[in-house]
């Protein structure tokens, strides 16, 4: 009994991991396992905040020199595309300037991640409402 037990067991786990696998793209389940860029940046330029009606919240901090992001962390407590999203900004940010970045749309952050369950799009609309704030805060502050 113990062998058969094992072989479902095997088998619901290869069902599951073939199940994700079609779900997201090898980059989102990068991005959502890893989380680059993740935590609270210290000497930021700027931060921003939003928090999405069912309460989820994205905070990102921008390291800002000569008008050009040098460096960008995220904080998120929601659900793992939002690490994908808030992650996939980081790297979508770097490198450009305040007006190129304050151009990136949640389908551009869609597009970078890949693959996601249509019922995670509000991650990046999350992401990108949490960047347009970083923006607006440096650009205030200026």
């Amino acid at each position: 009994m113990s062998d058969d037990f094992d072989k479902f067991i095997d088998d619901l786990q290869n069902e599951v991991n073939e199940d994700v696998q079609r779900q997201y793209s090898p980059n989102a389940l990068d991005l959502m396992s890893r989380r680059p860029n993740h935590g609270v940046m210290k000497g930021a330029t700027c931060k921003g905040k939003f928090r999405a009606e069912d309460s989820e919240t994205m905070s990102f901090y921008l390291k800002v020199e000569n008008g050009i992001i040098e460096r960008a962390t995220y904080v998120t407590g929601g659900c793992q595309p939002a690490h994908a999203a808030g992650s996939q900004v980081t790297f979508l940010v770097r490198g450009r300037t305040i007006e190129q970045a304050e151009g990136i749309t949640a389908d551009d952050i869609w597009r970078a991640i890949g693959r996601m369950p249509e019922d995670s799009r509000h991650s990046v609309l999350l992401a990108e409402m949490a960047l347009k704030d970083a923006i607006e805060n440096f650009k205030h502050h200026e």
